[in-house]
């Protein structure tokens, strides 16, 4: 995929020049724009043109050949309508018009988030940790297409920009998992579960409780791995997770973490049941002592 620069007119509306101080991730767009020609040259020049005198703008439009720059990576570009989705993540806008294939230009805006994850240290996109849809700050329905599962659903993107990361697949976080998980249980180890489906981007949930949404999604994410979809997790669901399947673990005792030492008790009345039967001793001696002085 080939990036080009086409800058919008720095100080105009659309891009202020305001620098982005904390950029922690990316957030998704369709454009909204099913005309034809609406490609990314076009877009860019859009905010060239007419558009740099409003004030939605964009980091990155992106079409089936090409990604087209608009705002600096380093600038703030008003993408989100919220002050923190636009104050830390980048904004990328998939084009959608028909002389374009989407598929093609969604893949392309995958491989170009994962660049620019990988170029912010990320060593994998986390659903709303550092990859956004514009709908997660506003709740306006977008990225469209891809809510629509078109060409594909939200877990199939960020899957597909954890494959672009630095050039490997995604390595969920290892967990072990000792026996079955189903509708209707409250376990601790359904957190194992949900943690990296969400991780995954099919759910918005980190929870103990597996209740119909979390069957739901176990079964969407069973279906698009060729696994049996029952809704109910096992060996083959656990590992096509990345954790490991052990009846017979035992998971090893939780240590208290260490507290503050406390004060160095004063000696008296008040705090005698604080100390050693020596110390007691002492102190009461010198209890009675300071109580004969004084």
């Amino acid at each position: 995929m080939n990036i080009v620069d086409m800058l919008a007119p720095l100080g105009s509306t659309v891009r202020k020049g305001k620098e982005m101080i904390n950029c922690v991730g990316v957030t998704i767009h369709n454009t909204g724009n099913s005309s034809p020609g609406a490609g990314a040259l076009n877009h860019a020049k859009y905010l060239r043109g007419d558009g740099q005198y409003r004030v939605p703008g964009w980091h990155y439009a992106v079409d089936d050949e090409i990604a087209a720059c608009s705002i600096p990576d380093g600038e703030i570009a008003e993408h989100t309508g919220t002050r923190q989705g636009n104050d830390t993540t980048l904004g990328i806008e998939i084009c959608m018009n028909p002389d374009s294939d989407i598929r093609k230009a969604t893949d392309n805006a995958a491989e170009l988030t994962a660049m620019k994850l990988s170029a912010m240290g990320y060593n994998m996109a986390v659903w709303k940790e550092n990859l956004f849809q514009h709908n997660d700050w506003s709740g306006k329905d977008c990225p469209s297409q891809i809510r629509r599962g078109i060409p594909y659903d939200w877990s199939t993107f960020v899957s597909k920009v954890n494959g672009h990361m630095k050039g490997s697949t995604w390595q969920p976080p290892t967990f072990v998992i000792t026996h079955l998980l189903k509708k209707g249980m409250d376990d601790a180890e359904v957190i194992h579960i949900t943690r990296n489906l969400k991780a995954l981007g099919y759910t918005e949930r980190k929870t103990s409780i597996f209740d119909a949404d979390i069957e739901r999604v176990v079964m969407e994410f069973q279906k698009e791995h060729g696994l049996t979809a029952d809704g109910i997790v096992g060996r083959q669901t656990t590992e096509a997770l990345g954790g490991k399947w052990d009846p017979n673990y035992v998971a090893p005792p939780e240590i208290n973490p260490p507290t503050e030492e406390p004060d160095e008790p004063k000696k008296g009345p008040l705090v005698i049941d604080r100390l050693t039967e020596e110390e007691k001793k002492r102190a009461l001696i010198e209890d009675g002592a300071q109580r004969e002085n004084n």
